[in-house]
Formats: structure tokens, C-alpha cells, sequence
């Protein structure tokens, strides 16, 4: 029995053995065989017309072949514009992104800017009536000690017309009139 055990396994290897050398060729030809389709396919060395002409392709078929040729590379081409126009859409979105983000931070700089001009008038509408509840006298003595004249002018020009009248009437002529030549500007 164990002689009959021996005998079958010797010639299971050898059964084992020329199934793999089969399928070893098989996977061999068929790698050669999906080669030349793919130098056919991308026409390498213009075996796609080599290869028309040796099967004797109709004409019609290789008429058909080289249309769908052109068609692909009319599509390879608009591919390729599609692409570059995708590309330039993002670099216009990426500086459209960069110019609203600029024109916030304006407009937070001027929302700023306007608080404080509000806070600014109302600092001046405030001293302008102290001011007014001063001598006409006094007030010209008080403001002729200020250094800056635009704030005077605004100052005085946030005041009711009759007292400002008054206070530059107690000024000095000179300092008087460059004064008012700054509440025409």
C-alpha cells in the first residue's frame, strides 16, 4: 500500500508541474498579446496602420479609425482648454478672496475712522457749550490761549451764531479774521 502511495505522488508532480509551465506560457502570451494591442492602441511606430494593412482592414473601418483619432484629439485638446481655464478661474476666485478680504478690513478702518469723528464733534459740541456759558470776554481770553486754530474755528463753529459773534469781537482783529478765513475752508 504505501508502494501504491509513492507511485501516485511522482506523477502528481509531474501533473503539477506541466500545469504550471502551461499556465506560465498562457500568462507569457497573453502578456505579449495585451502588448501589441497597446502599441496598436497608441500607434507606436505607426503599427496601428501597419497592423490595418497586415489584417486587411477594410478601409471604411481604417477611415473610421483615424476620425476617431481626430476626435479624440479634439478632446484631448478641449481637456487640456478646460483645464486652463479651471486653472485661471481659481487664481481670479483667489484674488476676488483677497480683494473682499482688503475691502473689510477698509471697511472696518473706516467704520473706526467714523466713531471716531463722532466722538470727535461730540467732544467739540460739548466744549463749544461750556464755552457758551462763559463771558463773551473770558471765552475770547480762554480760546485766544489755544494753540491749534482748526480746533478754535470748529469749535467756534459748533457754537450758536450770536455767542461766537461775540467772542470774536472780544479777539484780537487779526487773530479774528485768520479765524474766520479757517470756518470758510
Amino acid at each position: 500500500m504505501q508502494q501504491a502511495a509513492n507511485i501516485q505522488k511522482p506523477s502528481t508532480k509531474k501533473k503539477t508541474q506541466a500545469g504550471d509551465i502551461l499556465a506560465a506560457a498562457l500568462l507569457v502570451i497573453l502578456i505579449l498579446a495585451a502588448v501589441f494591442v497597446a502599441f496598436i492602441y497608441f500607434d507606436v511606430g505607426g503599427l496601428k496602420l501597419k497592423a490595418a494593412s497586415a489584417l486587411k482592414i477594410d478601409g471604411a473601418i481604417n477611415a473610421k479609425l483615424l476620425e476617431l483619432d481626430e476626435i479624440q484629439d479634439n478632446l484631448n485638446e478641449k481637456k487640456q482648454k478646460l483645464d486652463n481655464r479651471e486653472t485661471e478661474l481659481e487664481k481670479n476666485e483667489a484674488a476676488m478672496i483677497k480683494r473682499e478680504q482688503k475691502a473689510a478690513e477698509k471697511e472696518a478702518q473706516l467704520s473706526e475712522l467714523e466713531t471716531t469723528l463722532k466722538d470727535y464733534k461730540a467732544e467739540i459740541e460739548k466744549l463749544a457749550a461750556m464755552v457758551e456759558q462763559m463771558d463773551a470776554a473770558e471765552a475770547a481770553k480762554v480760546i485766544g490761549c489755544m494753540s491749534d486754530k482748526q480746533r478754535i474755528a470748529k469749535l467756534l463753529g459748533s457754537m450758536d451764531n450770536k455767542k461766537a459773534a461775540l467772542v470774536l469781537q472780544n479777539m484780537d482783529e487779526k487773530f479774528a479774521a485768520e479765524l474766520l478765513d479757517l470756518m470758510m475752508d
